[in-house]
């Protein structure tokens, strides 16, 4: 799967192979055997009077009452979860109207996109913001203060990592957790901007999907 990096002048894809280097296996020490614990007959789950079964038939039952009706459909690329349409910010918008932009629609992350084109050229977030607070005359900042940050340009993150709507989510989930991406802009073939995924995101798509496997 390919992932494109992007920035100002840049438009490279990159591989998921490239963004994970195999790693080798490091030789690990002999351990010592773990005794098994002998069940009583009290405790043990073959026993005609425990408790467990009714618990699974009754967790069974809920989980039918709760999704009766319901049609769903397992999520599967990143184009099933995205948040589709994007709201955007140009890059010679303001800092003050940015972030006004952020809190009135509760956002964290907001894509960054060039008057002109339309074409994705970086990301702003509130950890910027946070991150260069002082540079920007405090929280909410001020325009036109005796600083070299004046407009989103000069704030945004670049270049940034983006992925394609047919990425697998498992594969994108790995690559926001192992590089600390909070959202992830989404393109089309035609490398435009139409959607982002975030945490939540993920994380609405693990409660709605059951049954629900973890691995470690």
């Amino acid at each position: 799967m390919t992932y494109i990096l992007i920035g100002p002048g840049i438009r490279d894809n990159v591989t998921f192979e490239n963004l994970f280097p195999t790693r080798t296996v490091e030789q690990t020490s002999p351990t010592q055997p773990i005794k098994p614990v002998e069940e009583s007959p009290e405790r043990g789950y073959e026993d005609a009077t425990h408790p467990q079964p009714r618990r699974e038939a009754a967790a069974q039952a809920y989980l039918e009452a709760e999704h009766a009706g319901e049609q769903r459909v397992a999520a599967v690329f990143a184009r099933q979860i995205m948040n589709s349409p994007v709201v955007t910010v140009t890059e010679s918008q303001s800092i003050s109207g940015a972030w006004t932009n952020m809190l009135a629609r509760n956002f964290r992350h907001l894509p960054v996109v060039n008057e002109e084109t339309g074409q994705l050229v970086g990301m702003l977030s509130e950890h910027d913001f946070v991150q260069n607070a002082e540079n920007l005359g405090g929280l909410p900042p001020r325009d036109y203060v005796d600083s070299e940050i004046q407009f989103v340009r000069d704030l945004m993150s670049n270049p940034i990592l983006s992925a394609t709507e047919d990425t697998e989510i498992h594969e994108l989930s790995r690559v926001m957790y192992d590089r600390h991406i909070g959202a992830m802009p989404v393109l089309n073939e035609e490398g435009d901007l139409t959607g982002i995924i975030t945490h939540r995101d993920i994380m609405k798509a693990l409660i709605k999907t059951a049954p629900l496997e973890l691995w470690i």
